[in-house]
């Protein structure tokens, strides 16, 4: 148990994230910060869904009869619904049977559904989704038909934020499935540097990672003419990095988006009406098919189409126009490129902003320092790149929207805590190929307001032996919000400012990040449900991580005889925490503290 492969180091040490995202559990399930907004299917409780699970074999044992002879397009959908998106999958897969494959289009689609947030639905076996030919909620790969579903693979587990399962399915529908043009739709939450495909039940809420992203289609061997993400936040310049050597044509949005996601319906009406047009042309249809499926009731949307041949230019000359905006932010003009950067459309509670739009807001503030010759080249690349930027502007939100050029990135107006975990994810997807934009980024946003340090990776670990109890880890972080500090949970999501949490039956952890901000790392352990009325004592062992080993440090003893009423998302007001420290209350315990100091 106390050996350095125990679970909470498998899930957590290799992340690479930025951002809470939402988990399951009662009434603590979320909608993940800027994950794909289930706004017609949104659970209302429960855990993470059914299915899932660590199988990592490839498409299992073929159902179905694969392509005999090469078509025009492969369609291929890698649709992780085993979270609070399952009904929404369940409705896309039953848009793509309006359809379905053709003489000149395959359409493929691998599939796994939460069952408990199924059930909220009444959905509570196959027979119920209204899609004939469906066998499991399960993974399973299908040749959607008008009309029906053909499994063309055996229903088993699977983690859909696995690379390896991703990369497994291209392999085999590419193989099995050949065509003139592949397209790759990758379905679920999107969470901009975090990634995509979140597996509630097999991955702790984890998503696959940039990184992971582009190992996954590496590893799958296939080329592709577009990819698709049908997720929130992607159309970046970081998603453009990790993706312009494997394929021609990236689809995304720059918001979040409509739990709706991608009208399947016609944007396959228009692909097998017309299997001769351009991967640019179907990339541009796309975009047009999505902006029109939506009115007003769903506020403001956008979605553009990116031709990644064009990117390394782009890439090369906003890197040189960088070093000569640092060196105008040194020389004087920062408020003037502050101003430019305010004056830009923000995404993501103001952690992105549109890149064009920044570039042309720095070209009208700043002009006293910076010649409007300096940007033709950045210019002239992204209005190559940008072949289509399609967006319907709903009320106010967000400001300027109609000004938007298609692509985003990383651009917070400070390094607060949602900033600061997004610096780290930025520089490692960016940092090699973009020196100078990274260090303008890091300069602008004044990384000099915050103390951090390197400091032997520290953690904190709970166990108990019944998984019906409840019991959460809380770890209170030092912060730069006002009240100087921020209290988190794994319910809350897999990352925080300065650690990576995770969860399982019978425990939870905490593990700190390289970097941590100077200040005091306290640990509390919290019984949020005994699932009994008798008021037992539950004994909960407790850990802590040092040199990387797990050294237990004893137990300690909560029930539900004097409880605190916490409110379980802000944590403990001060007056509480004190009398919790001092050992007023049976439902939280302090449990240790780390401190970091500065040097």
């Amino acid at each position: 148990m106390r050996a350095t492969a125990h679970p909470l180091i498998i899930c957590l040490i290799t992340v690479m994230a930025c951002g809470l995202t939402g988990c399951g559990g009662d009434d603590k399930i979320s909608t993940p910060i800027g994950g794909k907004l289930d706004v017609d299917h949104a659970a209302t409780g429960g855990g993470g869904g059914g299915g899932g699970g660590g199988d990592d074999d490839d498409e299992g044992t073929p159902g179905g009869t694969p392509g005999t002879s090469e078509k025009t397009w492969t369609f291929m959908v890698y649709m992780a619904a085993d979270n609070n998106l399952a009904s929404a999958g369940l409705k896309d897969i039953r848009e793509m049977m309006q359809v379905g494959s053709n003489d000149n289009v395959n359409v493929i689609v691998k599939a796994e559904f939460g069952t408990d947030y199924l059930a909220y639905e009444s959905v509570n076996s196959p027979a119920d989704a209204n899609i004939p030919g469906l066998p499991s909620f399960e993974t399973t790969t299908y040749l959607v038909k008008s009309g029906s579903v053909e499994p063309i693979s055996a229903s088993i587990n699977q983690d859909m934020a696995d690379p390896a399962t991703l990369a497994g399915f291209i392999s085999q529908t590419t193989a099995d499935y050949p065509a003139d043009h592949n397209v790759l739709v990758l379905w679920n939450h999107g969470q901009n540097l975090v990634g995509v495909c979140q597996d509630e039940t097999d991955s702790g809420y984890d998503m696959m990672d940039l990184h992971e992203m582009r190992t996954a289609i590496v590893d799958g061997g296939a080329h592709f003419d577009i990819v698709d993400i049908d997720a929130c936040l992607m159309a970046r310049l970081e998603v453009a990095e990790v993706l312009y050597e494997h394929c021609d044509y990236l689809v995304a949005s720059l918001l979040t988006e409509p739990g709706d996601g991608d009208p399947y319906t016609p944007m396959l009406q228009h692909l097998t009406a017309n299997p001769d047009q351009t991967p640019e042309t179907y990339a541009a249809t796309i975009c047009k098919d999505f902006v029109d499926s939506y009115g007003t009731a769903h506020g403001s949307v956008t979605k553009s189409a990116l031709d990644l041949s064009v990117y390394p230019l782009f890439r090369s000359a906003l890197d040189d126009l960088a070093a000569d905006m640092e060196a105008a932010l040194l020389d004087g003009y920062r408020s003037e490129i502050e101003a430019a950067r305010e004056a830009t459309v923000a995404i993501d509670a103001e952690v992105d902003r549109d890149l064009g739009h920044f570039i042309a807001e720095v070209k009208s503030h700043a002009s006293a320092a910076l010649p409007a010759a300096l940007f033709t080249s950045t210019e002239n690349a992204l209005d190559n790149m940008v072949v289509a930027n399609e967006f319907r502007v709903v009320g106010s939100q967000p400001t300027g929207l109609a000004s938007c050029t298609g692509i985003g990135g990383f651009l917070p107006s400070s390094i607060g805590d949602e900033g600061l975990i997004s610096m780290d994810g930025f520089e490692q997807v960016m940092l090699g190929s973009m020196p100078n934009w990274c260090s303008f980024v890091r300069e602008l946003v004044g990384s000099s307001m915050f103390d951090v340090e390197n400091p032997p990776g520290f953690g904190f670990m709970l166990e108990w032996s019944d998984p019906n109890v409840d019991i959460d880890l809380y770890v209170k972080e030092p912060s730069l919000n006002d009240a100087g500090y921020l209290w988190l949970s794994p319910f809350m999501g897999t990352v925080s400012p300065h650690g990576y949490l995770g969860a399982g039956y019978g425990w939870e952890g905490w593990v700190s990040k390289e970097w941590v901000m100077v200040g005091e790392f306290e640990a509390y352990v919290a019984l949020y449900d005994d699932n009994s009325s008798d008021s037992p004592d539950i004994e909960v062992t407790w850990s802590t991580q040092e040199a990387g080993s797990w050294i237990e440090q004893g137990t300690v003893i909560v029930n539900d005889s004097q409880p605190v009423n916490v409110d379980i998302w802000a944590g403990p007001t001060p007056g509480q925490e004190n009398a919790i420290d001092s050992d007023l209350h049976s439902d939280w315990k302090y449990l240790t503290s780390v401190m970091v100091n500065s040097g």
